[in-house]
C-alpha cells in the first residue's frame, strides 16, 4: 500500500466526522474569500493613474454648479498637465429600472485624463469625432444589450430646446480596463453637446479633475489651486483621487483591522474545532497506529502520516471555500461596485489562503500527531 493510500485510508475512517470537519473548513475559506474582496474594495486608494489625478468640487455642496471658466485658470498652475470638466446626470434605458449615471465630459481630455481606460484606436475616434457619441463599460453593454454603433434614446432630468427630456446618442466606443478597480459600467458623453442642446445651466459643471505632471507635486498643486478660488463664489476644494478616495472609506472604519479581527476569530474557533477532531481520532485509532508502529513504521512517519491527513483535507476544504467566494464575489460584484468599486477577489488573495490553509492544519493536527509518534508498540489491554 502507498503512502497516499495510508493518507486516503485513514480520511476514509468515520466519513460522517470528515464530512462535517470538510464543510466547517470550506464555510470558514468562503468567508475569507469574501472578507478580502471587500477589503480589497475598501482599502485600494486607486490605480497607479489615480496618483496624478486631482479632483476639484464647489466647498458648499458636491453638486454645486460651478463656471467652466475655472478650468482655465486650473491650467494656468504650474505642474498642472490637463484640466477636464465634467457634470454627471442620471438616465434610463426604456423600462429599465436600473438607472445609468451619464458623465458628460470635455472629451478631448477624457482619454488623456483616465489612461486606465483602454479603447481601441477605431473607437477612439469615433466617439471623438461625433458629439452625440457614448463611451460606455461592457458591463453596461451587456446589460441594455446594446451592440457598438447602435443609436439608443436615454430618458434625462434635463430639457432640451425643445423641452423634451429624451436624449439620443450613438454607442461608438466601449472601454476595457486590466485595472478590476475600474468599474465595467461607466459612460461617457459629450459635455459640449449636453451644453449646447439643454435649456438651462450653460456652462457650467460639477467638478474638475486636474492631471498633473508629477504625483509628489500633489498636495502643492492642490493648494495653490484652491487659494486661486478663495475669494470666488463657488470656492474649490481639491484633494488627489486617492486621498479623497481614503477619506470617503474612512467613515466606514478601519476596515482592515475588522477583517483581521473577523477572519482570527472564525479560524481560533475552527482551530478549536479541528484539533479536538484529530485528538479524538487519533484516540479512536490508537490500536491501528500502534500496529503500524510494530510492523516497522517509525515515529517520525506516524507523524508525517497524521500531518498529511490534516493538511489534505484541509487543503481541498479551503480550495473548495474558497471557490465558491470567487463566483460568489463575481456574482455580487455587478451589483455592488456603485458603491463598493473594485470589489474583487485578488490573485495574491490565492497565496495568503493557501499559506492560512498550510498553517491552520499544522497547527489543529501536529499535537495529536505527536502522541500518536509517541504510542508503545503494543498497548496493553486496558488500553
Amino acid at each position: 500500500m502507498g503512502y497516499m493510500e495510508l493518507v486516503a485510508s485513514g480520511l476514509r475512517f468515520r466519513k460522517s466526522q470528515i464530512f462535517v470537519t470538510f464543510a466547517c473548513v470550506s464555510i470558514a475559506f468562503l468567508l475569507l474569500g469574501v472578507l478580502i474582496s471587500a477589503r480589497e474594495a475598501f482599502t485600494a486608494s486607486g490605480n497607479v493613474a489615480s496618483s496624478y489625478r486631482l479632483r476639484s468640487q464647489g466647498s458648499s455642496a458636491v453638486t454645486a454648479p460651478i463656471p467652466i471658466s475655472y478650468a482655465q485658470k486650473i491650467a494656468s498652475v504650474p505642474g498642472v498637465k490637463s484640466v477636464l470638466y465634467a457634470n454627471a446626470e442620471p438616465a434610463a434605458y426604456q423600462d429599465d429600472p436600473r438607472h445609468l449615471l451619464l458623465q458628460a465630459a470635455s472629451a478631448s481630455e477624457l482619454f488623456g485624463m483616465f489612461p486606465e481606460l483602454t479603447v481601441p484606436d477605431e473607437q477612439r475616434k469615433a466617439f471623438l469625432g461625433d458629439k452625440q457619441s457614448l463611451l460606455v463599460g461592457p458591463d453596461t453593454l451587456k446589460r441594455y444589450g446594446w451592440k457598438l454603433g447602435q443609436a439608443v434614446t436615454l430618458q434625462t432630468n434635463v430639457l432640451d430646446t425643445t423641452g423634451a427630456a429624451s436624449w439620443v446618442f450613438h454607442v461608438d466606443a466601449v472601454y476595457h480596463s486590466d485595472d478590476p478597480k475600474v468599474p465595467g459600467d461607466l459612460a461617457f458623453v459629450h459635455y459640449t453637446y449636453f451644453n449646447d442642446a439643454r435649456v438651462g445651466n450653460k456652462d457650467v459643471a460639477i467638478g474638475f479633475v486636474t492631471y498633473i505632471n508629477a504625483p509628489d507635486q500633489a498636495t502643492r498643486i492642490a493648494s495653490t489651486i484652491d487659494q486661486l478660488f478663495a475669494t470666488s463664489s463657488p470656492r474649490l476644494i481639491t484633494q488627489p483621487e486617492n486621498q479623497a478616495m481614503e477619506n470617503q472609506l474612512t467613515q466606514f472604519g478601519d476596515f482592515s483591522k475588522i477583517t483581521i479581527v473577523v477572519a482570527g476569530l472564525v479560524f481560533v474557533s475552527m482551530l478549536l474545532l479541528s484539533h479536538n477532531v484529530w485528538h479524538e481520532r487519533v484516540q479512536m485509532r490508537r490500536v491501528e497506529l500502534a500496529t503500524m508502529k510494530a510492523l516497522g513504521f517509525q515515529p517520525g512517519s506516524v507523524l508525517a502520516l497524521i500531518i498529511t491527513e490534516a493538511m489534505t483535507l484541509t487543503l481541498a476544504a479551503a480550495t473548495c471555500g474558497l471557490a465558491t467566494a470567487i463566483v460568489l464575489v463575481t456574482v455580487l460584484r455587478p451589483l455592488v461596485e456603485n458603491f463598493l468599486p473594485g470589489f474583487h477577489f485578488p490573485l495574491r488573495g490565492i497565496a495568503l489562503s493557501a499559506a492560512v490553509a498550510i498553517v491552520f492544519a499544522v497547527l489543529s493536527s501536529v499535537l495529536p500527531a505527536y502522541r500518536a509518534s509517541r504510542l508503545p508498540f503494543r498497548l496493553s489491554s486496558c488500553d
